[in-house]
């Protein structure tokens, strides 16, 4: 196996765009989990408005309510 040496301007370069693709799949991995967090937030909201009240004896008199 052969070993290949770098000169520092390819080394700069190699890491440099090592890094800019590592950037660029971090934010996108930002935005798409973002977008999920404020979703799942959403859906917490809207389950707990939902089923806020409380269950009564006069619910329970319908013949549909269990």
């Amino acid at each position: 196996m052969e070993v290949v040496l770098l000169s520092r301007l390819q080394f700069a370069v190699a890491t440099f765009f090592h890094f800019l693709f590592v950037l660029l799949t971090l934010k996108d991995m930002l935005v798409v989990a973002l977008i999920f967090v404020l979703i799942v937030v959403a859906y917490q909201i809207w389950t707990y408005r939902l089923f806020r009240d409380r269950v009564t004896e006069k619910d329970l008199e319908y013949e549909e309510a269990y």
